[in-house]
């Protein structure tokens, strides 16, 4: 229940939620939400030493955003009510969402941008399906820059422009302009995340795989990677990787751009694999895709009552460049296949082609939005047993 109207002694009726944009306004019009964008004096002299001449407006964005990120911490607080006040958040040097994400908007409204704020509820307080000031626990910030929103939320490190944290991606938020308007804006990620792995590797006579691998991951592959993988050293990292992959020995291991925000980070090592192929009779046995193989259905039910939640959308592509060892020859290799999800959901590629005593393995699997819902699991379900199956498939060599 919550407290739609109030009827005066003088008969007067004030509205509180009958709409989405009644809602909205009392929100707005509360000291410690609207009120705290007006305040400039605690920031300004810092802000003027920031802004530069010359700077585009999107460059404006990214200064203000970093700066407020690095200058003031998340204290873990949700709301969408300043707790402690926006020039005592800035003070202290710490502060709750609406403190960090209403400071941020009134600095780049100082700096002549168009920013306004995001109501949203995360994930773990459900969506508001009816006009409700309860519905919604968090605050974030969008600024619209020739005819798009760019999303912003300064409460952690590692996140970017339109790139915000997983728990605040459900579904839409509900955009507060300046001038008393509101409107829904879609929180989902507008493109997918890549993960793109390309191992080229020799066997050896002795049946022992040696490589190396190029990885590359985008967007929200690369933020999760730098929040579990931050400040830890390159032996523990080497220690994660070949747990991660099978118990594989790894060496040389480099990582680019893992401080860079914005770029692909990228991975690059050499491996020695003794797992992945087994001798029976006068025949090897191959998993065409080594230790990059799913061998465990996940979605193993055939029946699902909730949609399945990505977080967001997704593109895991895999080239395994093989080469065979002297004295043996392809006997047989998995057939190619391609399996598509309705609606443009996603889709599932694996192509095998050989050259010579070269044998290349290419797996791409496309999600493309951040939830599959119940009435497509069906299809998915049939999509990814393909994907499982396929994985388990081999190359059988022969001895010439």
């Amino acid at each position: 229940m919550e407290y739609a109207s109030h009827k005066g002694s003088n008969g007067q009726i004030e509205n509180y939620a009958t709409d989405w944009n009644s809602v909205t306004k009392t929100i707005y019009e509360h000291k410690l939400f609207g009120g705290q964008l007006s305040k400039t004096n605690y920031f300004k002299d810092d802000i003027d030493v920031l802004l530069q001449p010359n700077l585009t407006n999107k460059d404006k964005v990214i200064k203000v955003f970093e700066y407020i990120k690095s200058k003031v911490k998340w204290n873990n607080m949700y709301g969408v009510y300043s707790d402690k006040g926006v020039k005592n958040a800035y003070k202290e040097g710490e502060g709750s969402v609406a403190d960090i994400n209403l400071m941020l908007i009134a600095m780049l409204r100082y700096a002549g941008l168009k920013p306004n704020p995001i109501l949203v509820s995360t994930k773990s307080n459900g969506v508001p399906l009816f006009p409700t000031k309860k519905g919604f626990n968090y605050v974030i910030c969008g600024v619209e820059i020739n005819n798009e929103v760019l999303l912003l939320d300064a409460t952690e490190k590692y996140t970017t422009k339109n790139l915000l944290p997983e728990r605040v991606l459900n579904w839409q938020g509900r955009i507060i302009r300046e001038h008393g308007s509101s409107a829904w804006v879609n929180l989902f990620p507008k493109r997918n995340s890549v993960n793109t792995t390309m191992v080229s590797t020799t066997l050896s006579n002795d049946l022992i795989f040696t490589g190396k691998v190029r990885n590359q991951i985008t967007d929200y592959y690369a933020y999760n990677y730098r929040n579990k993988n931050s400040g830890v050293i390159n032996e523990d990292l080497i220690k994660r990787i070949s747990k991660d992959k099978g118990e594989i020995e790894i060496k040389n291991l480099n990582v680019k751009n893992d401080r860079e925000l914005g770029k692909p980070i990228q991975k690059t090592y050499e491996f020695v694999y003794e797992d992945g192929v087994e001798e029976i009779g006068a025949d090897i046995y191959i998993s065409p895709m080594l230790f990059l193989t799913e061998e465990d259905n996940i979605f193993n039910k055939e029946i699902r009552n909730y949609p399945i939640d990505f977080s967001f959308p997704r593109t895991n592509k895999s080239i395994v460049n093989i080469n065979i060892p002297n004295g043996y020859r392809v006997k047989s290799i998995p057939e190619s296949t391609k399996l598509i999800l309705s609606d443009n959901l996603g889709e599932y590629n694996f192509l095998v082609k050989q050259r010579g005593n070269v044998v290349q393995i290419s797996e791409v699997f496309k999600i493309n939005f951040s939830m599959i819902p119940v009435t497509h699991y069906s299809d998915f379900n049939e999509v990814y047993k393909g994907l499982i199956k396929k994985n388990s498939e081999k190359i059988v060599l022969e001895k010439i």
